[in-house]
């Protein structure tokens, strides 16, 4: 089993996702809840998606991922 490096919280934004995506050179970021359990992952096609979703909601430049629907 392999450590994952790049992760969020599914309340952190997608700023945040992005960043941990940049900072590990990763091609995905693994979404987990407050309790560590695996949520799903961003890819980078996905993190666009759910960024244009949320400007286009209104939600903001950095919503939590929770909020958008992926």
């Amino acid at each position: 089993m392999r450590r994952l490096e790049a992760w969020v919280r599914d309340d952190d934004t997608l700023k945040d996702a992005l960043s941990q995506m940049l900072l590990y050179d990763a091609g995905w970021v693994t979404v987990l809840d407050r309790d560590d359990r695996f949520l799903g992952v961003l890819t980078p096609d996905t993190l666009f998606a759910a960024t244009r979703r949320a400007q286009s909601a209104g939600a903001g430049d950095t919503p939590p991922i929770g909020g958008v629907s992926m």
